[in-house]
């Protein structure tokens, strides 16, 4: 009884790191912004013909916003500092889970790669039991989905794939969630 009792206590962990997770991706923005769109204005001052970087835009990173203030892709989203130094934070307590997670981006998908890397782990996470907890969080990814695009520009169908990877790094399960109707 003592290593199902284990296994439970880990998936719970697992499961509250994971939604940490979701939510500095979805809440994570909302103080950036103010930071990026003065960062804008920062680079609407430069003339065109000064090709030196003014120290707020070094700081910013190497990806681009909108005049609204709004990541031009998902993978400028994650390749700015703010999110990935939330990310990196987040990432590294997971890992004392048995668990890694990959950011990436997929056109208009955030893909969230979770390679399961304890073995007792592994052989308990079934392709059946990661779908009835992916099925159960179904509207906390619809709810991130929905948030992307007050973050990136111009996506239309945006959309949150969670994929579980077994150590070797073969696919085990994935699901793909849109944006909720109901917002």
């Amino acid at each position: 009884m003592k290593p199902r009792k284990n296994l439970a206590k880990r998936c719970g962990l697992f499961a509250c790191a994971f939604l940490l997770i979701l939510s500095m991706t979805a809440c994570g923005s909302g103080k950036d912004k103010e930071q990026e769109k003065e960062e804008v204005q920062t680079e609407e001052t430069v003339t065109p013909e000064t090709e030196e970087k003014t120290e707020e835009e070094e700081a910013a990173g190497s990806y681009e916003l909108t005049e609204d203030g709004k990541f031009t892709s998902i993978q400028g989203m994650l390749d700015s500092d703010l999110m990935s130094e939330q990310l990196e934070s987040q990432m590294a307590s997971l890992e004392e889970s048995g668990m890694s997670c990959e950011l990436a981006a997929d056109g208009e998908a955030l893909v969230y790669n979770f390679t399961i890397e304890d073995a007792d782990m592994t052989a308990a996470m079934t392709k059946d039991v990661l779908d009835s907890q992916m099925e159960a969080l179904s509207s906390t990814f619809e709810s991130i989905a929905s948030v992307l695009p007050s973050m990136v520009d111009s996506l239309e169908n945006p959309s949150i794939i969670v994929r579980y990877l077994n150590p070797d790094g073969e696919e085990i399960t994935s699901m793909e969630y849109f944006a909720s109707e109901a917002e």
